[in-house]
């Protein structure tokens, strides 16, 4: 099923109301909508598809808006941050088919978008991750991802001083958690910040490391980062890195110990790995997809909206793993459920920086 279905109704109200495609290549993707038809173009992150999370999750909410919305879409997927501006300009400048909306992904095209939107006016724009600011044309989507990465750190506080035992991924609780980022950004900031507090809430003496690969597509230097911070102790380690985050997975398969993954249910989006995946947070980017689509076709859709999506949308949610995530013991798990309605409450309020 996908995930879509979870917080529809919460995104409605909060948002208030294929091909791939290279520079060089037809712009017009699946174009074979008639003239009415609703066309949508999406413009990945450089690390692109065949991530298992982050863009990956993306597509889920275009094809279900594609089969549920009868909408038509094109795709484009920039090989360097350089080329960002140019899909962006082409997608709005093209006439066949005319784009209703163009939807921008990641904290890396923001200015490309800013520069383009001036340009192009009448065109309609949706960036998630990030914000384009005072422009009518662009409407933004962002995720309280310290909040779901606090739930994170809250179930990686225990495995590290209570242990942690499956048949496939054990933890000794030496009081050792790692993190692993891509870029560094805000929103991988963001990241780190709440897992941090959700570990050194449930004990402060717990020693927590942190690296950043500097990309989102480096699995060997993913699983580098991660093979030090296991050989080094550490009990469980996070990730925020795209697919450089595969690497860590399989540093954890080597090291025998559990690991926590991102955006999807990476047990089951990374099934090879699903052995030593605990349990996953995850980042609902497919609602987000689908829901400014819809909006675009209910002519529900705010060009100047600013969302912040949170636990409390359902934007985010701790999945046990689909392998050994029964291994968790009902301490652990009481633990989570405790910390996310204390966030919904407002009565922990998980820092966005790591100052």
């Amino acid at each position: 099923m996908p995930q879509t279905s979870l917080g529809r109704r919460a995104y409605v109200k909060a948002l208030g109301a294929g091909s791939v495609v290279s520079i060089a290549g037809c712009l017009g993707g699946d174009d074979s909508g008639s003239d009415d038809s609703v066309n949508i173009a999406i413009v990945y992150p450089v690390a692109g598809l065949g991530d298992q999370g982050f863009s990956d999750n993306a597509q889920v909410g275009l094809k279900q808006a594609e089969e549920e919305l009868d909408i038509t879409f094109a795709e484009g997927e920039p090989s360097s941050n350089s080329e960002y501006q140019d899909f962006h300009n082409q997608f709005a400048a093209s006439q066949d088919p005319d784009y209703d909306l163009i939807i921008g992904l990641t904290f890396d095209q923001v200015t490309p978008i800013k520069n383009v939107s001036g340009d192009f006016s009448d065109q309609n724009w949706t960036l998630i991750d990030a914000a384009v600011q005072d422009r009518d044309n662009v409407s933004n989507i962002s995720f309280t991802e310290h909040e779901g990465s606090y739930l994170a750190g809250t179930l990686a506080g225990h495995i590290a001083t209570e242990g942690f035992e499956s048949e496939t991924a054990s933890a000794p609780g030496e009081g050792v958690v790692g993190f692993v980022g891509g870029n560094r950004n805000p929103v991988i900031e963001r990241f780190e910040a709440g897992y941090r507090a959700g570990v050194k809430d449930v004990d402060e003496s717990i020693e927590f490391r942190s690296a950043y690969a500097g990309a989102f597509n480096a699995p060997d230097q993913g699983q580098s980062i991660a093979q030090s911070m296991y050989n080094e102790g550490a009990d469980i380690v996070y990730h925020a890195a795209g697919g450089t985050g595969i690497g860590m997975f399989e540093a954890a398969q080597e090291a025998g110990r559990p690991a926590l993954g991102v955006d999807t249910d990476q047990s089951v989006t990374a099934s090879d790995y699903s052995d030593v995946i605990v349990a996953s947070m995850l980042k609902r980017m497919d609602s987000a997809v689908y829901t400014t689509i819809e909006n675009i076709v209910n002519d529900e859709w705010d060009g100047s909206s600013n969302v912040q999506l949170g636990l409390d949308d359902d934007a985010h949610e701790l999945v046990y793993g689909d392998s050994i995530g029964d291994a968790v013991p009902d301490s652990a798990r009481e633990m989570v459920d405790t910390a996310r309605q204390q966030i919904i409450d407002g009565e922990i309020s998980p820092p966005e920086t790591v100052d």
